[in-house]
């Protein structure tokens, strides 16, 4: 019973953050004057390249170019699939996704390693406030999956670290 008593005060916690985080990082396309852009150049380049994720020659880039394999515009083309929406939505809500997702495997990461409740709150608020975190999850580039992939396993290492109390 207390265990899971100690699950709800965690998720009264993590739910205003994940809101905040998706406020922020949904903020740059709700303030863009057309619903439909992209932002950034390479956000284009990947939705193209992610309908048809598995081609290997790229007609439109400079004359023609091979191209080298890239995790980011599959993950596009099977979330616009799965979910049944065109690819420049998908490669809206994705990052935005992976952001939330890496925000709250932060904040649970730092309270696995012994950090207390506020900090871990104002770690995680400063976290979310940043520009390199806004940028990342809020752009549609492939590096919002290994940051997140990389928080993800840093968690299992958290076990291993016995924290001061």
């Amino acid at each position: 019973m207390e265990r899971l008593s100690r699950f709800y005060a965690e998720i009264k916690i993590v739910l205003p953050l994940a809101i905040f985080a998706l406020i922020m990082l949904a903020m740059p396309h709700w303030l863009r004057d057309d619903s439909n852009l992209l932002i950034g150049r390479e956000a284009y380049y990947y939705s193209r390249v992610a309908e048809n994720p598995f081609g290997n020659y790229d007609e439109l880039s400079y004359g023609g170019r091979f191209l080298i394999f890239n995790a980011w515009p599959f993950a596009l083309s099977i979330f616009s699939k799965a979910l049944g929406m065109d690819l420049i939505n998908a490669a809206k809500i994705l990052p935005i996704f992976f952001g939330i997702l890496a925000m709250v495997l932060f904040y649970f990461l730092l309270k696995k390693i012994g950090v207390d409740g506020f900090a871990s709150v104002l770690a995680s608020i400063l976290l979310i406030i940043s520009p390199p975190f806004l940028y990342v999850f809020s752009v549609s580039n492939p590096y919002s999956i290994p940051i997140m992939l990389l928080l993800l396993g840093f968690l299992p290492i958290g076990a291993f670290v016995e924290p001061d109390e």
